[in-house]
């Protein structure tokens, strides 16, 4: 008696599960109904504007490098701070250049005075000659004493004005308003010539540098208009293109492109941004449409119907379009047929149904 009734209590699931089951029935139904979904499809050529990662720059960079060989006594300025034309921005050990300075100045001293008795014994000989006092051979000694005593001086004070420019030199100053972008030398450091101890960013302008790939380095030419979006802020920035390298790196594969920015926004030097430029030329590719790209496990990708079900396909996005668009580099061949705007609720392998595109459907209205 109680297994017989032990049997049937197992029997009851078994039995709601298959009337659950039955042709008709309310779970069977919503099983069985695709999601009516809109489609889309990827586009294979395009001539719309592209970005491109950048960051800004100065215009110009200003090295302030030594021309002799000192040690650095001080650096007074900061990364960043501001400098006028004719600053200080180094002042290097000048001991040496002193010395040698003071030696100079010594040297022209004598050699003035040395070359004032010369031509005293020049203007003697010289009377003494017209009077048949002295030989010609004599005159003619002294006149050589005095050249090369005059030769002497013009050494001694080529090497005072040398050493003076040589002093000037331990003194490093701004060549115009900048700013102080970095330090490469720090006080007690040796400064060898040609070696930059400060660098300076000119204030006259910025740009924005990108890296272009070398496929579409001919379609940019200086002048062209482009539009920058910067970190931070919302609105493009309006710039022009002035430089265009049109050769690539060969292993980067990639040339530089500067913009010019508006001179009067000041912007943080190295802010990273995004360079929309529309070149002159189309390009081929897979590109997909933002309404597609989904996330699905932390993946990027888009949902495919093919034979009434949604398959999702991992994808490699690289470059994005300022509509938002982004190139398939692997994931699709191009002729799919895409799920616009999956909802979250769209798995892998779920039954879909397109609905009509109603533009398509009035174009082929008679």
């Amino acid at each position: 008696m109680k297994s017989a009734f032990l049997a049937a209590l197992l029997a009851i699931p078994l039995i709601l599960t298959g009337c659950s089951d039955q042709p008709g029935s309310p779970a069977a139904d919503k099983k069985a109904e695709p999601l009516q979904v809109e489609t889309i499809r990827p586009v294979m050529e395009t001539s719309a504007p592209r970005e491109f990662p950048g960051s800004v720059a100065a215009s110009r960079l200003l090295p302030m490098a030594s021309r002799l060989p000192a040690y650095i006594r001080s650096v007074p300025h900061q990364e960043g701070d501001l400098v006028k034309r004719g600053d200080v921005v180094a002042v290097l050990d000048d001991s040496d250049v002193r010395s040698i300075r003071e030696q100079a100045y010594a040297d022209v001293k004598a050699a003035s005075i040395r070359l004032r008795d010369a031509e005293t014994d020049v203007q003697k000989f010289e009377g003494l000659y017209r009077d048949e006092a002295a030989s010609e051979i004599e005159l003619r000694k002294v006149k050589l004493l005095r050249d090369q005593t005059a030769e002497t001086l013009r050494a001694a004070r080529a090497r005072l004005t040398q050493a003076n420019e040589r002093l000037g030199d331990a003194v490093i100053r701004a060549p115009e308003p900048a700013r102080v972008l970095s330090i490469q030398l720090q006080p007690g450091t040796l400064a060898v010539p040609g070696l930059p101890i400060v660098t300076l960013e000119s204030l006259d302008g910025q740009v924005f540098e990108i890296h272009l790939p070398a496929e579409l380095l001919g379609s940019v030419k200086p002048g062209d208009p482009a539009a920058v979006t910067l970190d931070g802020r919302t609105d493009p920035i309006k710039g022009t293109v002035t430089q265009a390298v049109h050769s690539a790196d060969p292993v980067t594969r990639t040339g530089v492109v500067k913009i010019a920015l508006p001179k009067g926004d000041r912007i943080l030097t190295g802010t990273f941004g995004r360079a929309a430029i529309a070149g002159n030329a189309s390009e081929k590719g897979i590109f997909i449409p933002k309404s597609a790209i989904t996330n699905r496990g932390g993946l990027d990708g888009c949902f495919v119907i093919r034979d009434g079900h949604a398959e999702f396909h991992w994808l490699r996005l690289g470059t994005t379009l300022p509509d938002g668009s982004r190139e398939a580099d692997a994931g699709l061949k191009g002729d799919e047929i895409l799920v616009k705007s999956p909802p979250s609720s769209l798995t892998d392998g779920a039954p879909v149904k397109a609905i009509p595109d109603p533009a398509a459907a009035a174009g082929a209205a008679p």
